[in-house]
């Protein structure tokens, strides 16, 4: 994908125009990794049904394992879902090399991530966890970020690829 003033190349094929374009991917992957690739940690995802109603504590949807256990989390899944069933699914993660998921929190990635944003059009925004290159970026804070490009594109402005101080 090459970028220009107000039209994009996909595939170095077909030119689109836009007004505005809101992005949710890594940088590098636009760029073609014009500054090389941004390193990620992926995650293998180990799947279990339990045959119990609940597994966890009530109002307990995720448990975090930061110490020398291989998987970093739980999740019960239902419990967010609000799926109803006598059985319980559990989803382990472990960190690995599979998939793109998580930012590097590394000085020199973000660096590296910067200069990506630098060279984005005007018009341009870059949000959530791939998209801005921030580890500590959740759901919340994607919503927030919409906000934010609704409130710059109702008043004309525009304060670059990335919004809110926070995210920069």
């Amino acid at each position: 994908m090459i970028l220009k003033k107000k039209k994009i190349q996909i595939n170095n094929k077909k030119i689109i125009n836009y007004d505005y374009i809101i992005n949710t991917i890594s940088p590098d992957t636009i760029f073609q990794n014009t500054f090389g690739k941004l390193k990620f940690i992926g995650r293998d995802l180990h799947l279990i049904v339990f045959p119990s109603k609940d597994v966890f504590p009530k109002d307990i949807f995720f448990l975090y394992y930061p110490n020398s256990e291989k998987f970093t989390r739980l999740v019960e899944y239902k419990k967010f879902t609000l799926h109803k069933s006598n059985t319980s699914l559990i989803g382990m993660e472990i960190p690995s090399k599979n998939g793109r998921y998580y930012p590097l929190p590394f000085k020199f990635e973000q660096k590296k991530a910067k200069k990506y944003f630098d060279i984005m059009p005007k018009n341009f925004y870059s949000i959530g966890r791939a998209g801005t290159y921030r580890y500590e970026v959740d759901i919340d804070d994607c919503i927030y970020q919409s906000m934010l490009i609704f409130d710059e594109i109702k008043n004309n402005k525009y304060s670059g690829p990335i919004v809110g101080n926070e995210f920069k």
